[in-house]
Order: C-alpha cells, then structure tokens, then sequence
C-alpha cells in the first residue's frame, strides 16, 4: 500500500503501541514526522525509503536490582520513540547517564558517579528488563546479573 503522510501519522501511534519490539516498518517516500527513522535511501524520484524497528515500551519508574550488590535502585525512563532519557538513583546518589541506547528489545546505559560505574546491556520483556552489567568500583572490575521490574 502507498499510504499518504497524514495517514501515516494517524497510523503512527497504533503501530508504536501495537507492533512487537524489533518489527519493521518501510515506507516510501513519507516519514513519521519526529519518529526519527533508522535508516533512510535516497531516491531521484520520490522520497526514498525509510526504515524503522519498533522500539520496546520502556517509559516509566523501574526497580533495578544487581545479584550481590545490596539495595534496589530507582530507575526512571522517559521515551519518545528509540530516544530514552534514563535516571538512575541509587542510596542518596544519582548517577551520571551515558552511551545510552534503545534499539528494538536491547537496552544499554552507562551509569556513572564519583565512585562507581555501571554499564548496563540487557533486554526489555513487558514490565520487566535484565541482563548484565560491568561495573567498575575504582581498581576492581566485576560482572554481575541485574533485572529491573516497571512498578
């Protein structure tokens, strides 16, 4: 189907919520408006193409959780599309956020402050997101398993 750009952004919206993490989508010629495409072709005759992989709903407040590292930490996501600004606070310390990334079901973050960093890399299942982390704490380097549950 060839769809015109005000029906694209009257779809765009159920094809955010309703398509699966990591579903793509192609169109010719249109964007989605701020939707920022993965990939786009040029073309001499249209507008090209553009590509977009749906990315996981990740918005909200998380609990985070790292296997021996003591108490759960507030993780915060705001979304717009791929794009997420995450907050991570833990014990009365926030956390400087870095090389964030969204990308279909995978999410990877650095979290860093003055004692400790922490780089995330995980999936996002639902309400629920985990994986492993490197984290740094001065000389020492370890790994660990963490998961995070949206409340």
């Amino acid at each position: 189907m060839y769809l015109m750009p005000d029906v694209v952004m009257r779809l765009r919206p159920v094809l955010f919520e309703s398509l699966a993490p990591g579903t793509r989508i192609i169109s010719n010629s249109f964007d989605m408006g701020d939707w920022r495409p993965e990939q786009h072709i040029s073309a001499a005759v249209s507008g090209g193409l553009y590509l977009w992989i749906v990315p996981a709903k990740v918005s909200g407040h998380w609990t985070l959780s790292i296997d021996g590292h003591g108490e759960p930490m507030d993780l915060e996501i705001d979304q717009h599309f791929q794009d997420i600004e995450p907050q991570l606070q833990g014990r009365d310390q926030g956390y400087f956020m870095e090389d964030v990334r969204l990308h279909a079901d995978r999410i990877d973050f650095h979290a860093v402050n003055r004692h400790r960093s922490y780089r995330f890399s995980g999936r996002v299942d639902g309400d629920g997101m985990s994986g492993y982390v490197h984290i740094q704490d001065g000389d020492e380097i370890s790994v660990a398993h963490w998961q995070a549950t949206r409340s």
